[in-house]
Order: C-alpha cells, then sequence, then structure tokens
C-alpha cells in the first residue's frame, strides 16, 4: 500500500493504494483550489495486479488513454472509459528496458539557442 505524487496531462496526480484490491488515480483540475481534485480512474487488482505494488508513472496521451510504466521493465496503455489494460510488447525481444521520454512542441529552433545564450 503506497501514496504518490505524480503529475498527468499537466495535472497534479495523486495516487492512492491504501486500498487492498485496487489504487485510485484522483487529479486536481484547477491547480491550487482543494475542492477541485476528480478521482480519474480506478485500477483494480484482479486486473492490473502489477500496478498495486511500487511505484509507477503515467502519462496521458490525447486518446485518452494512460501510457503506465512501472520501474524500467512493464509498461502499458491503461484506457480508463472501457477499463482495459493493454501490456506493450516487443515481439522477438524478451524482457527489455524501457526509457519514457517526453517530447513537447516549442517555438524555439535548436539551432538558435546558441543565439538566446548570448544575451
Amino acid at each position: 500500500m503506497f501514496k504518490n505524487l505524480g503529475v498527468v496531462g499537466g495535472c497534479l496526480c495523486f495516487i492512492d493504494g491504501n486500498f487492498s484490491d485496487y489504487n485510485e488515480l484522483w487529479v486536481m483540475t484547477d491547480y491550487g483550489v482543494q475542492g477541485s481534485w476528480v478521482k480519474q480512474c480506478v485500477l483494480k487488482k484482479a486486473l492490473y495486479g502489477w500496478l498495486l505494488h511500487g511505484d509507477y508513472e503515467f502519462i496521458k496521451l490525447r486518446s485518452g488513454e494512460l501510457l503506465l510504466l512501472r520501474g524500467q521493465k512493464e509498461i502499458g496503455y491503461y484506457n480508463p472509459t472501457e477499463d482495459t489494460f493493454r501490456p506493450i510488447t516487443i515481439d522477438g525481444i524478451p524482457r527489455v528496458e524501457f526509457r519514457v521520454i517526453v517530447q513537447m512542441g516549442s517555438l524555439f529552433s535548436p539551432k538558435n539557442v546558441h543565439k538566446l545564450r548570448k544575451r
């Protein structure tokens, strides 16, 4: 049983693992407003047992699914609407280590970064 803070979709999130058979994912939709916490989803132990042990990270995708990463070995998609989980596997490659890299769009070109540093 654990509790964890993180970020989902740019919002503060709280994972409440204080239950024996599931975890709750809560999201603060209006930062700093205590009454803006919304329960995003419930992860059930029977379906997602590995999620209930240890820390894991979430990344909210445009589709509404969550990309879940536990350590560097277990990764998959969770659909909170359908309450389904799809593990990501790579054919022909046994267990590999994953590293999640979040990339965001920018108005700055990498070739102009040196100009910004000279100011």
